[in-house]
């Protein structure tokens, strides 16, 4: 198993989808990738991250206040 050689190490850093963890070798990444990850498990990464790129969008201002205050304080940050 393997992680891409950009994987961030802060485990706040936002996950890009080409970055994600992978069943196999790095290697094997540009030719193995469709057959060793069910089709739904990479939509729902690209969808997750344009999703959170766009902001969030469709969830209210409270959620995304409320959202953010979690946020900062699993960081340690008031």
């Amino acid at each position: 198993m393997s992680l891409h050689p950009d994987f961030p190490t802060s485990p706040y850093a936002p996950l890009i989808p080409e970055q994600r963890w992978f069943p196999a070798d790095e290697a094997l990444r540009s030719t193995a990738y469709e057959k060793l990850l069910p089709p739904l498990v990479a939509k729902v990464r690209q969808e997750i991250f344009a999703w959170r790129a766009k902001g969030y969008a469709g969830v209210s201002g409270r959620r995304k206040r409320g959202q953010a205050t979690l946020f900062r304080a699993l960081q340690g940050r008031p």
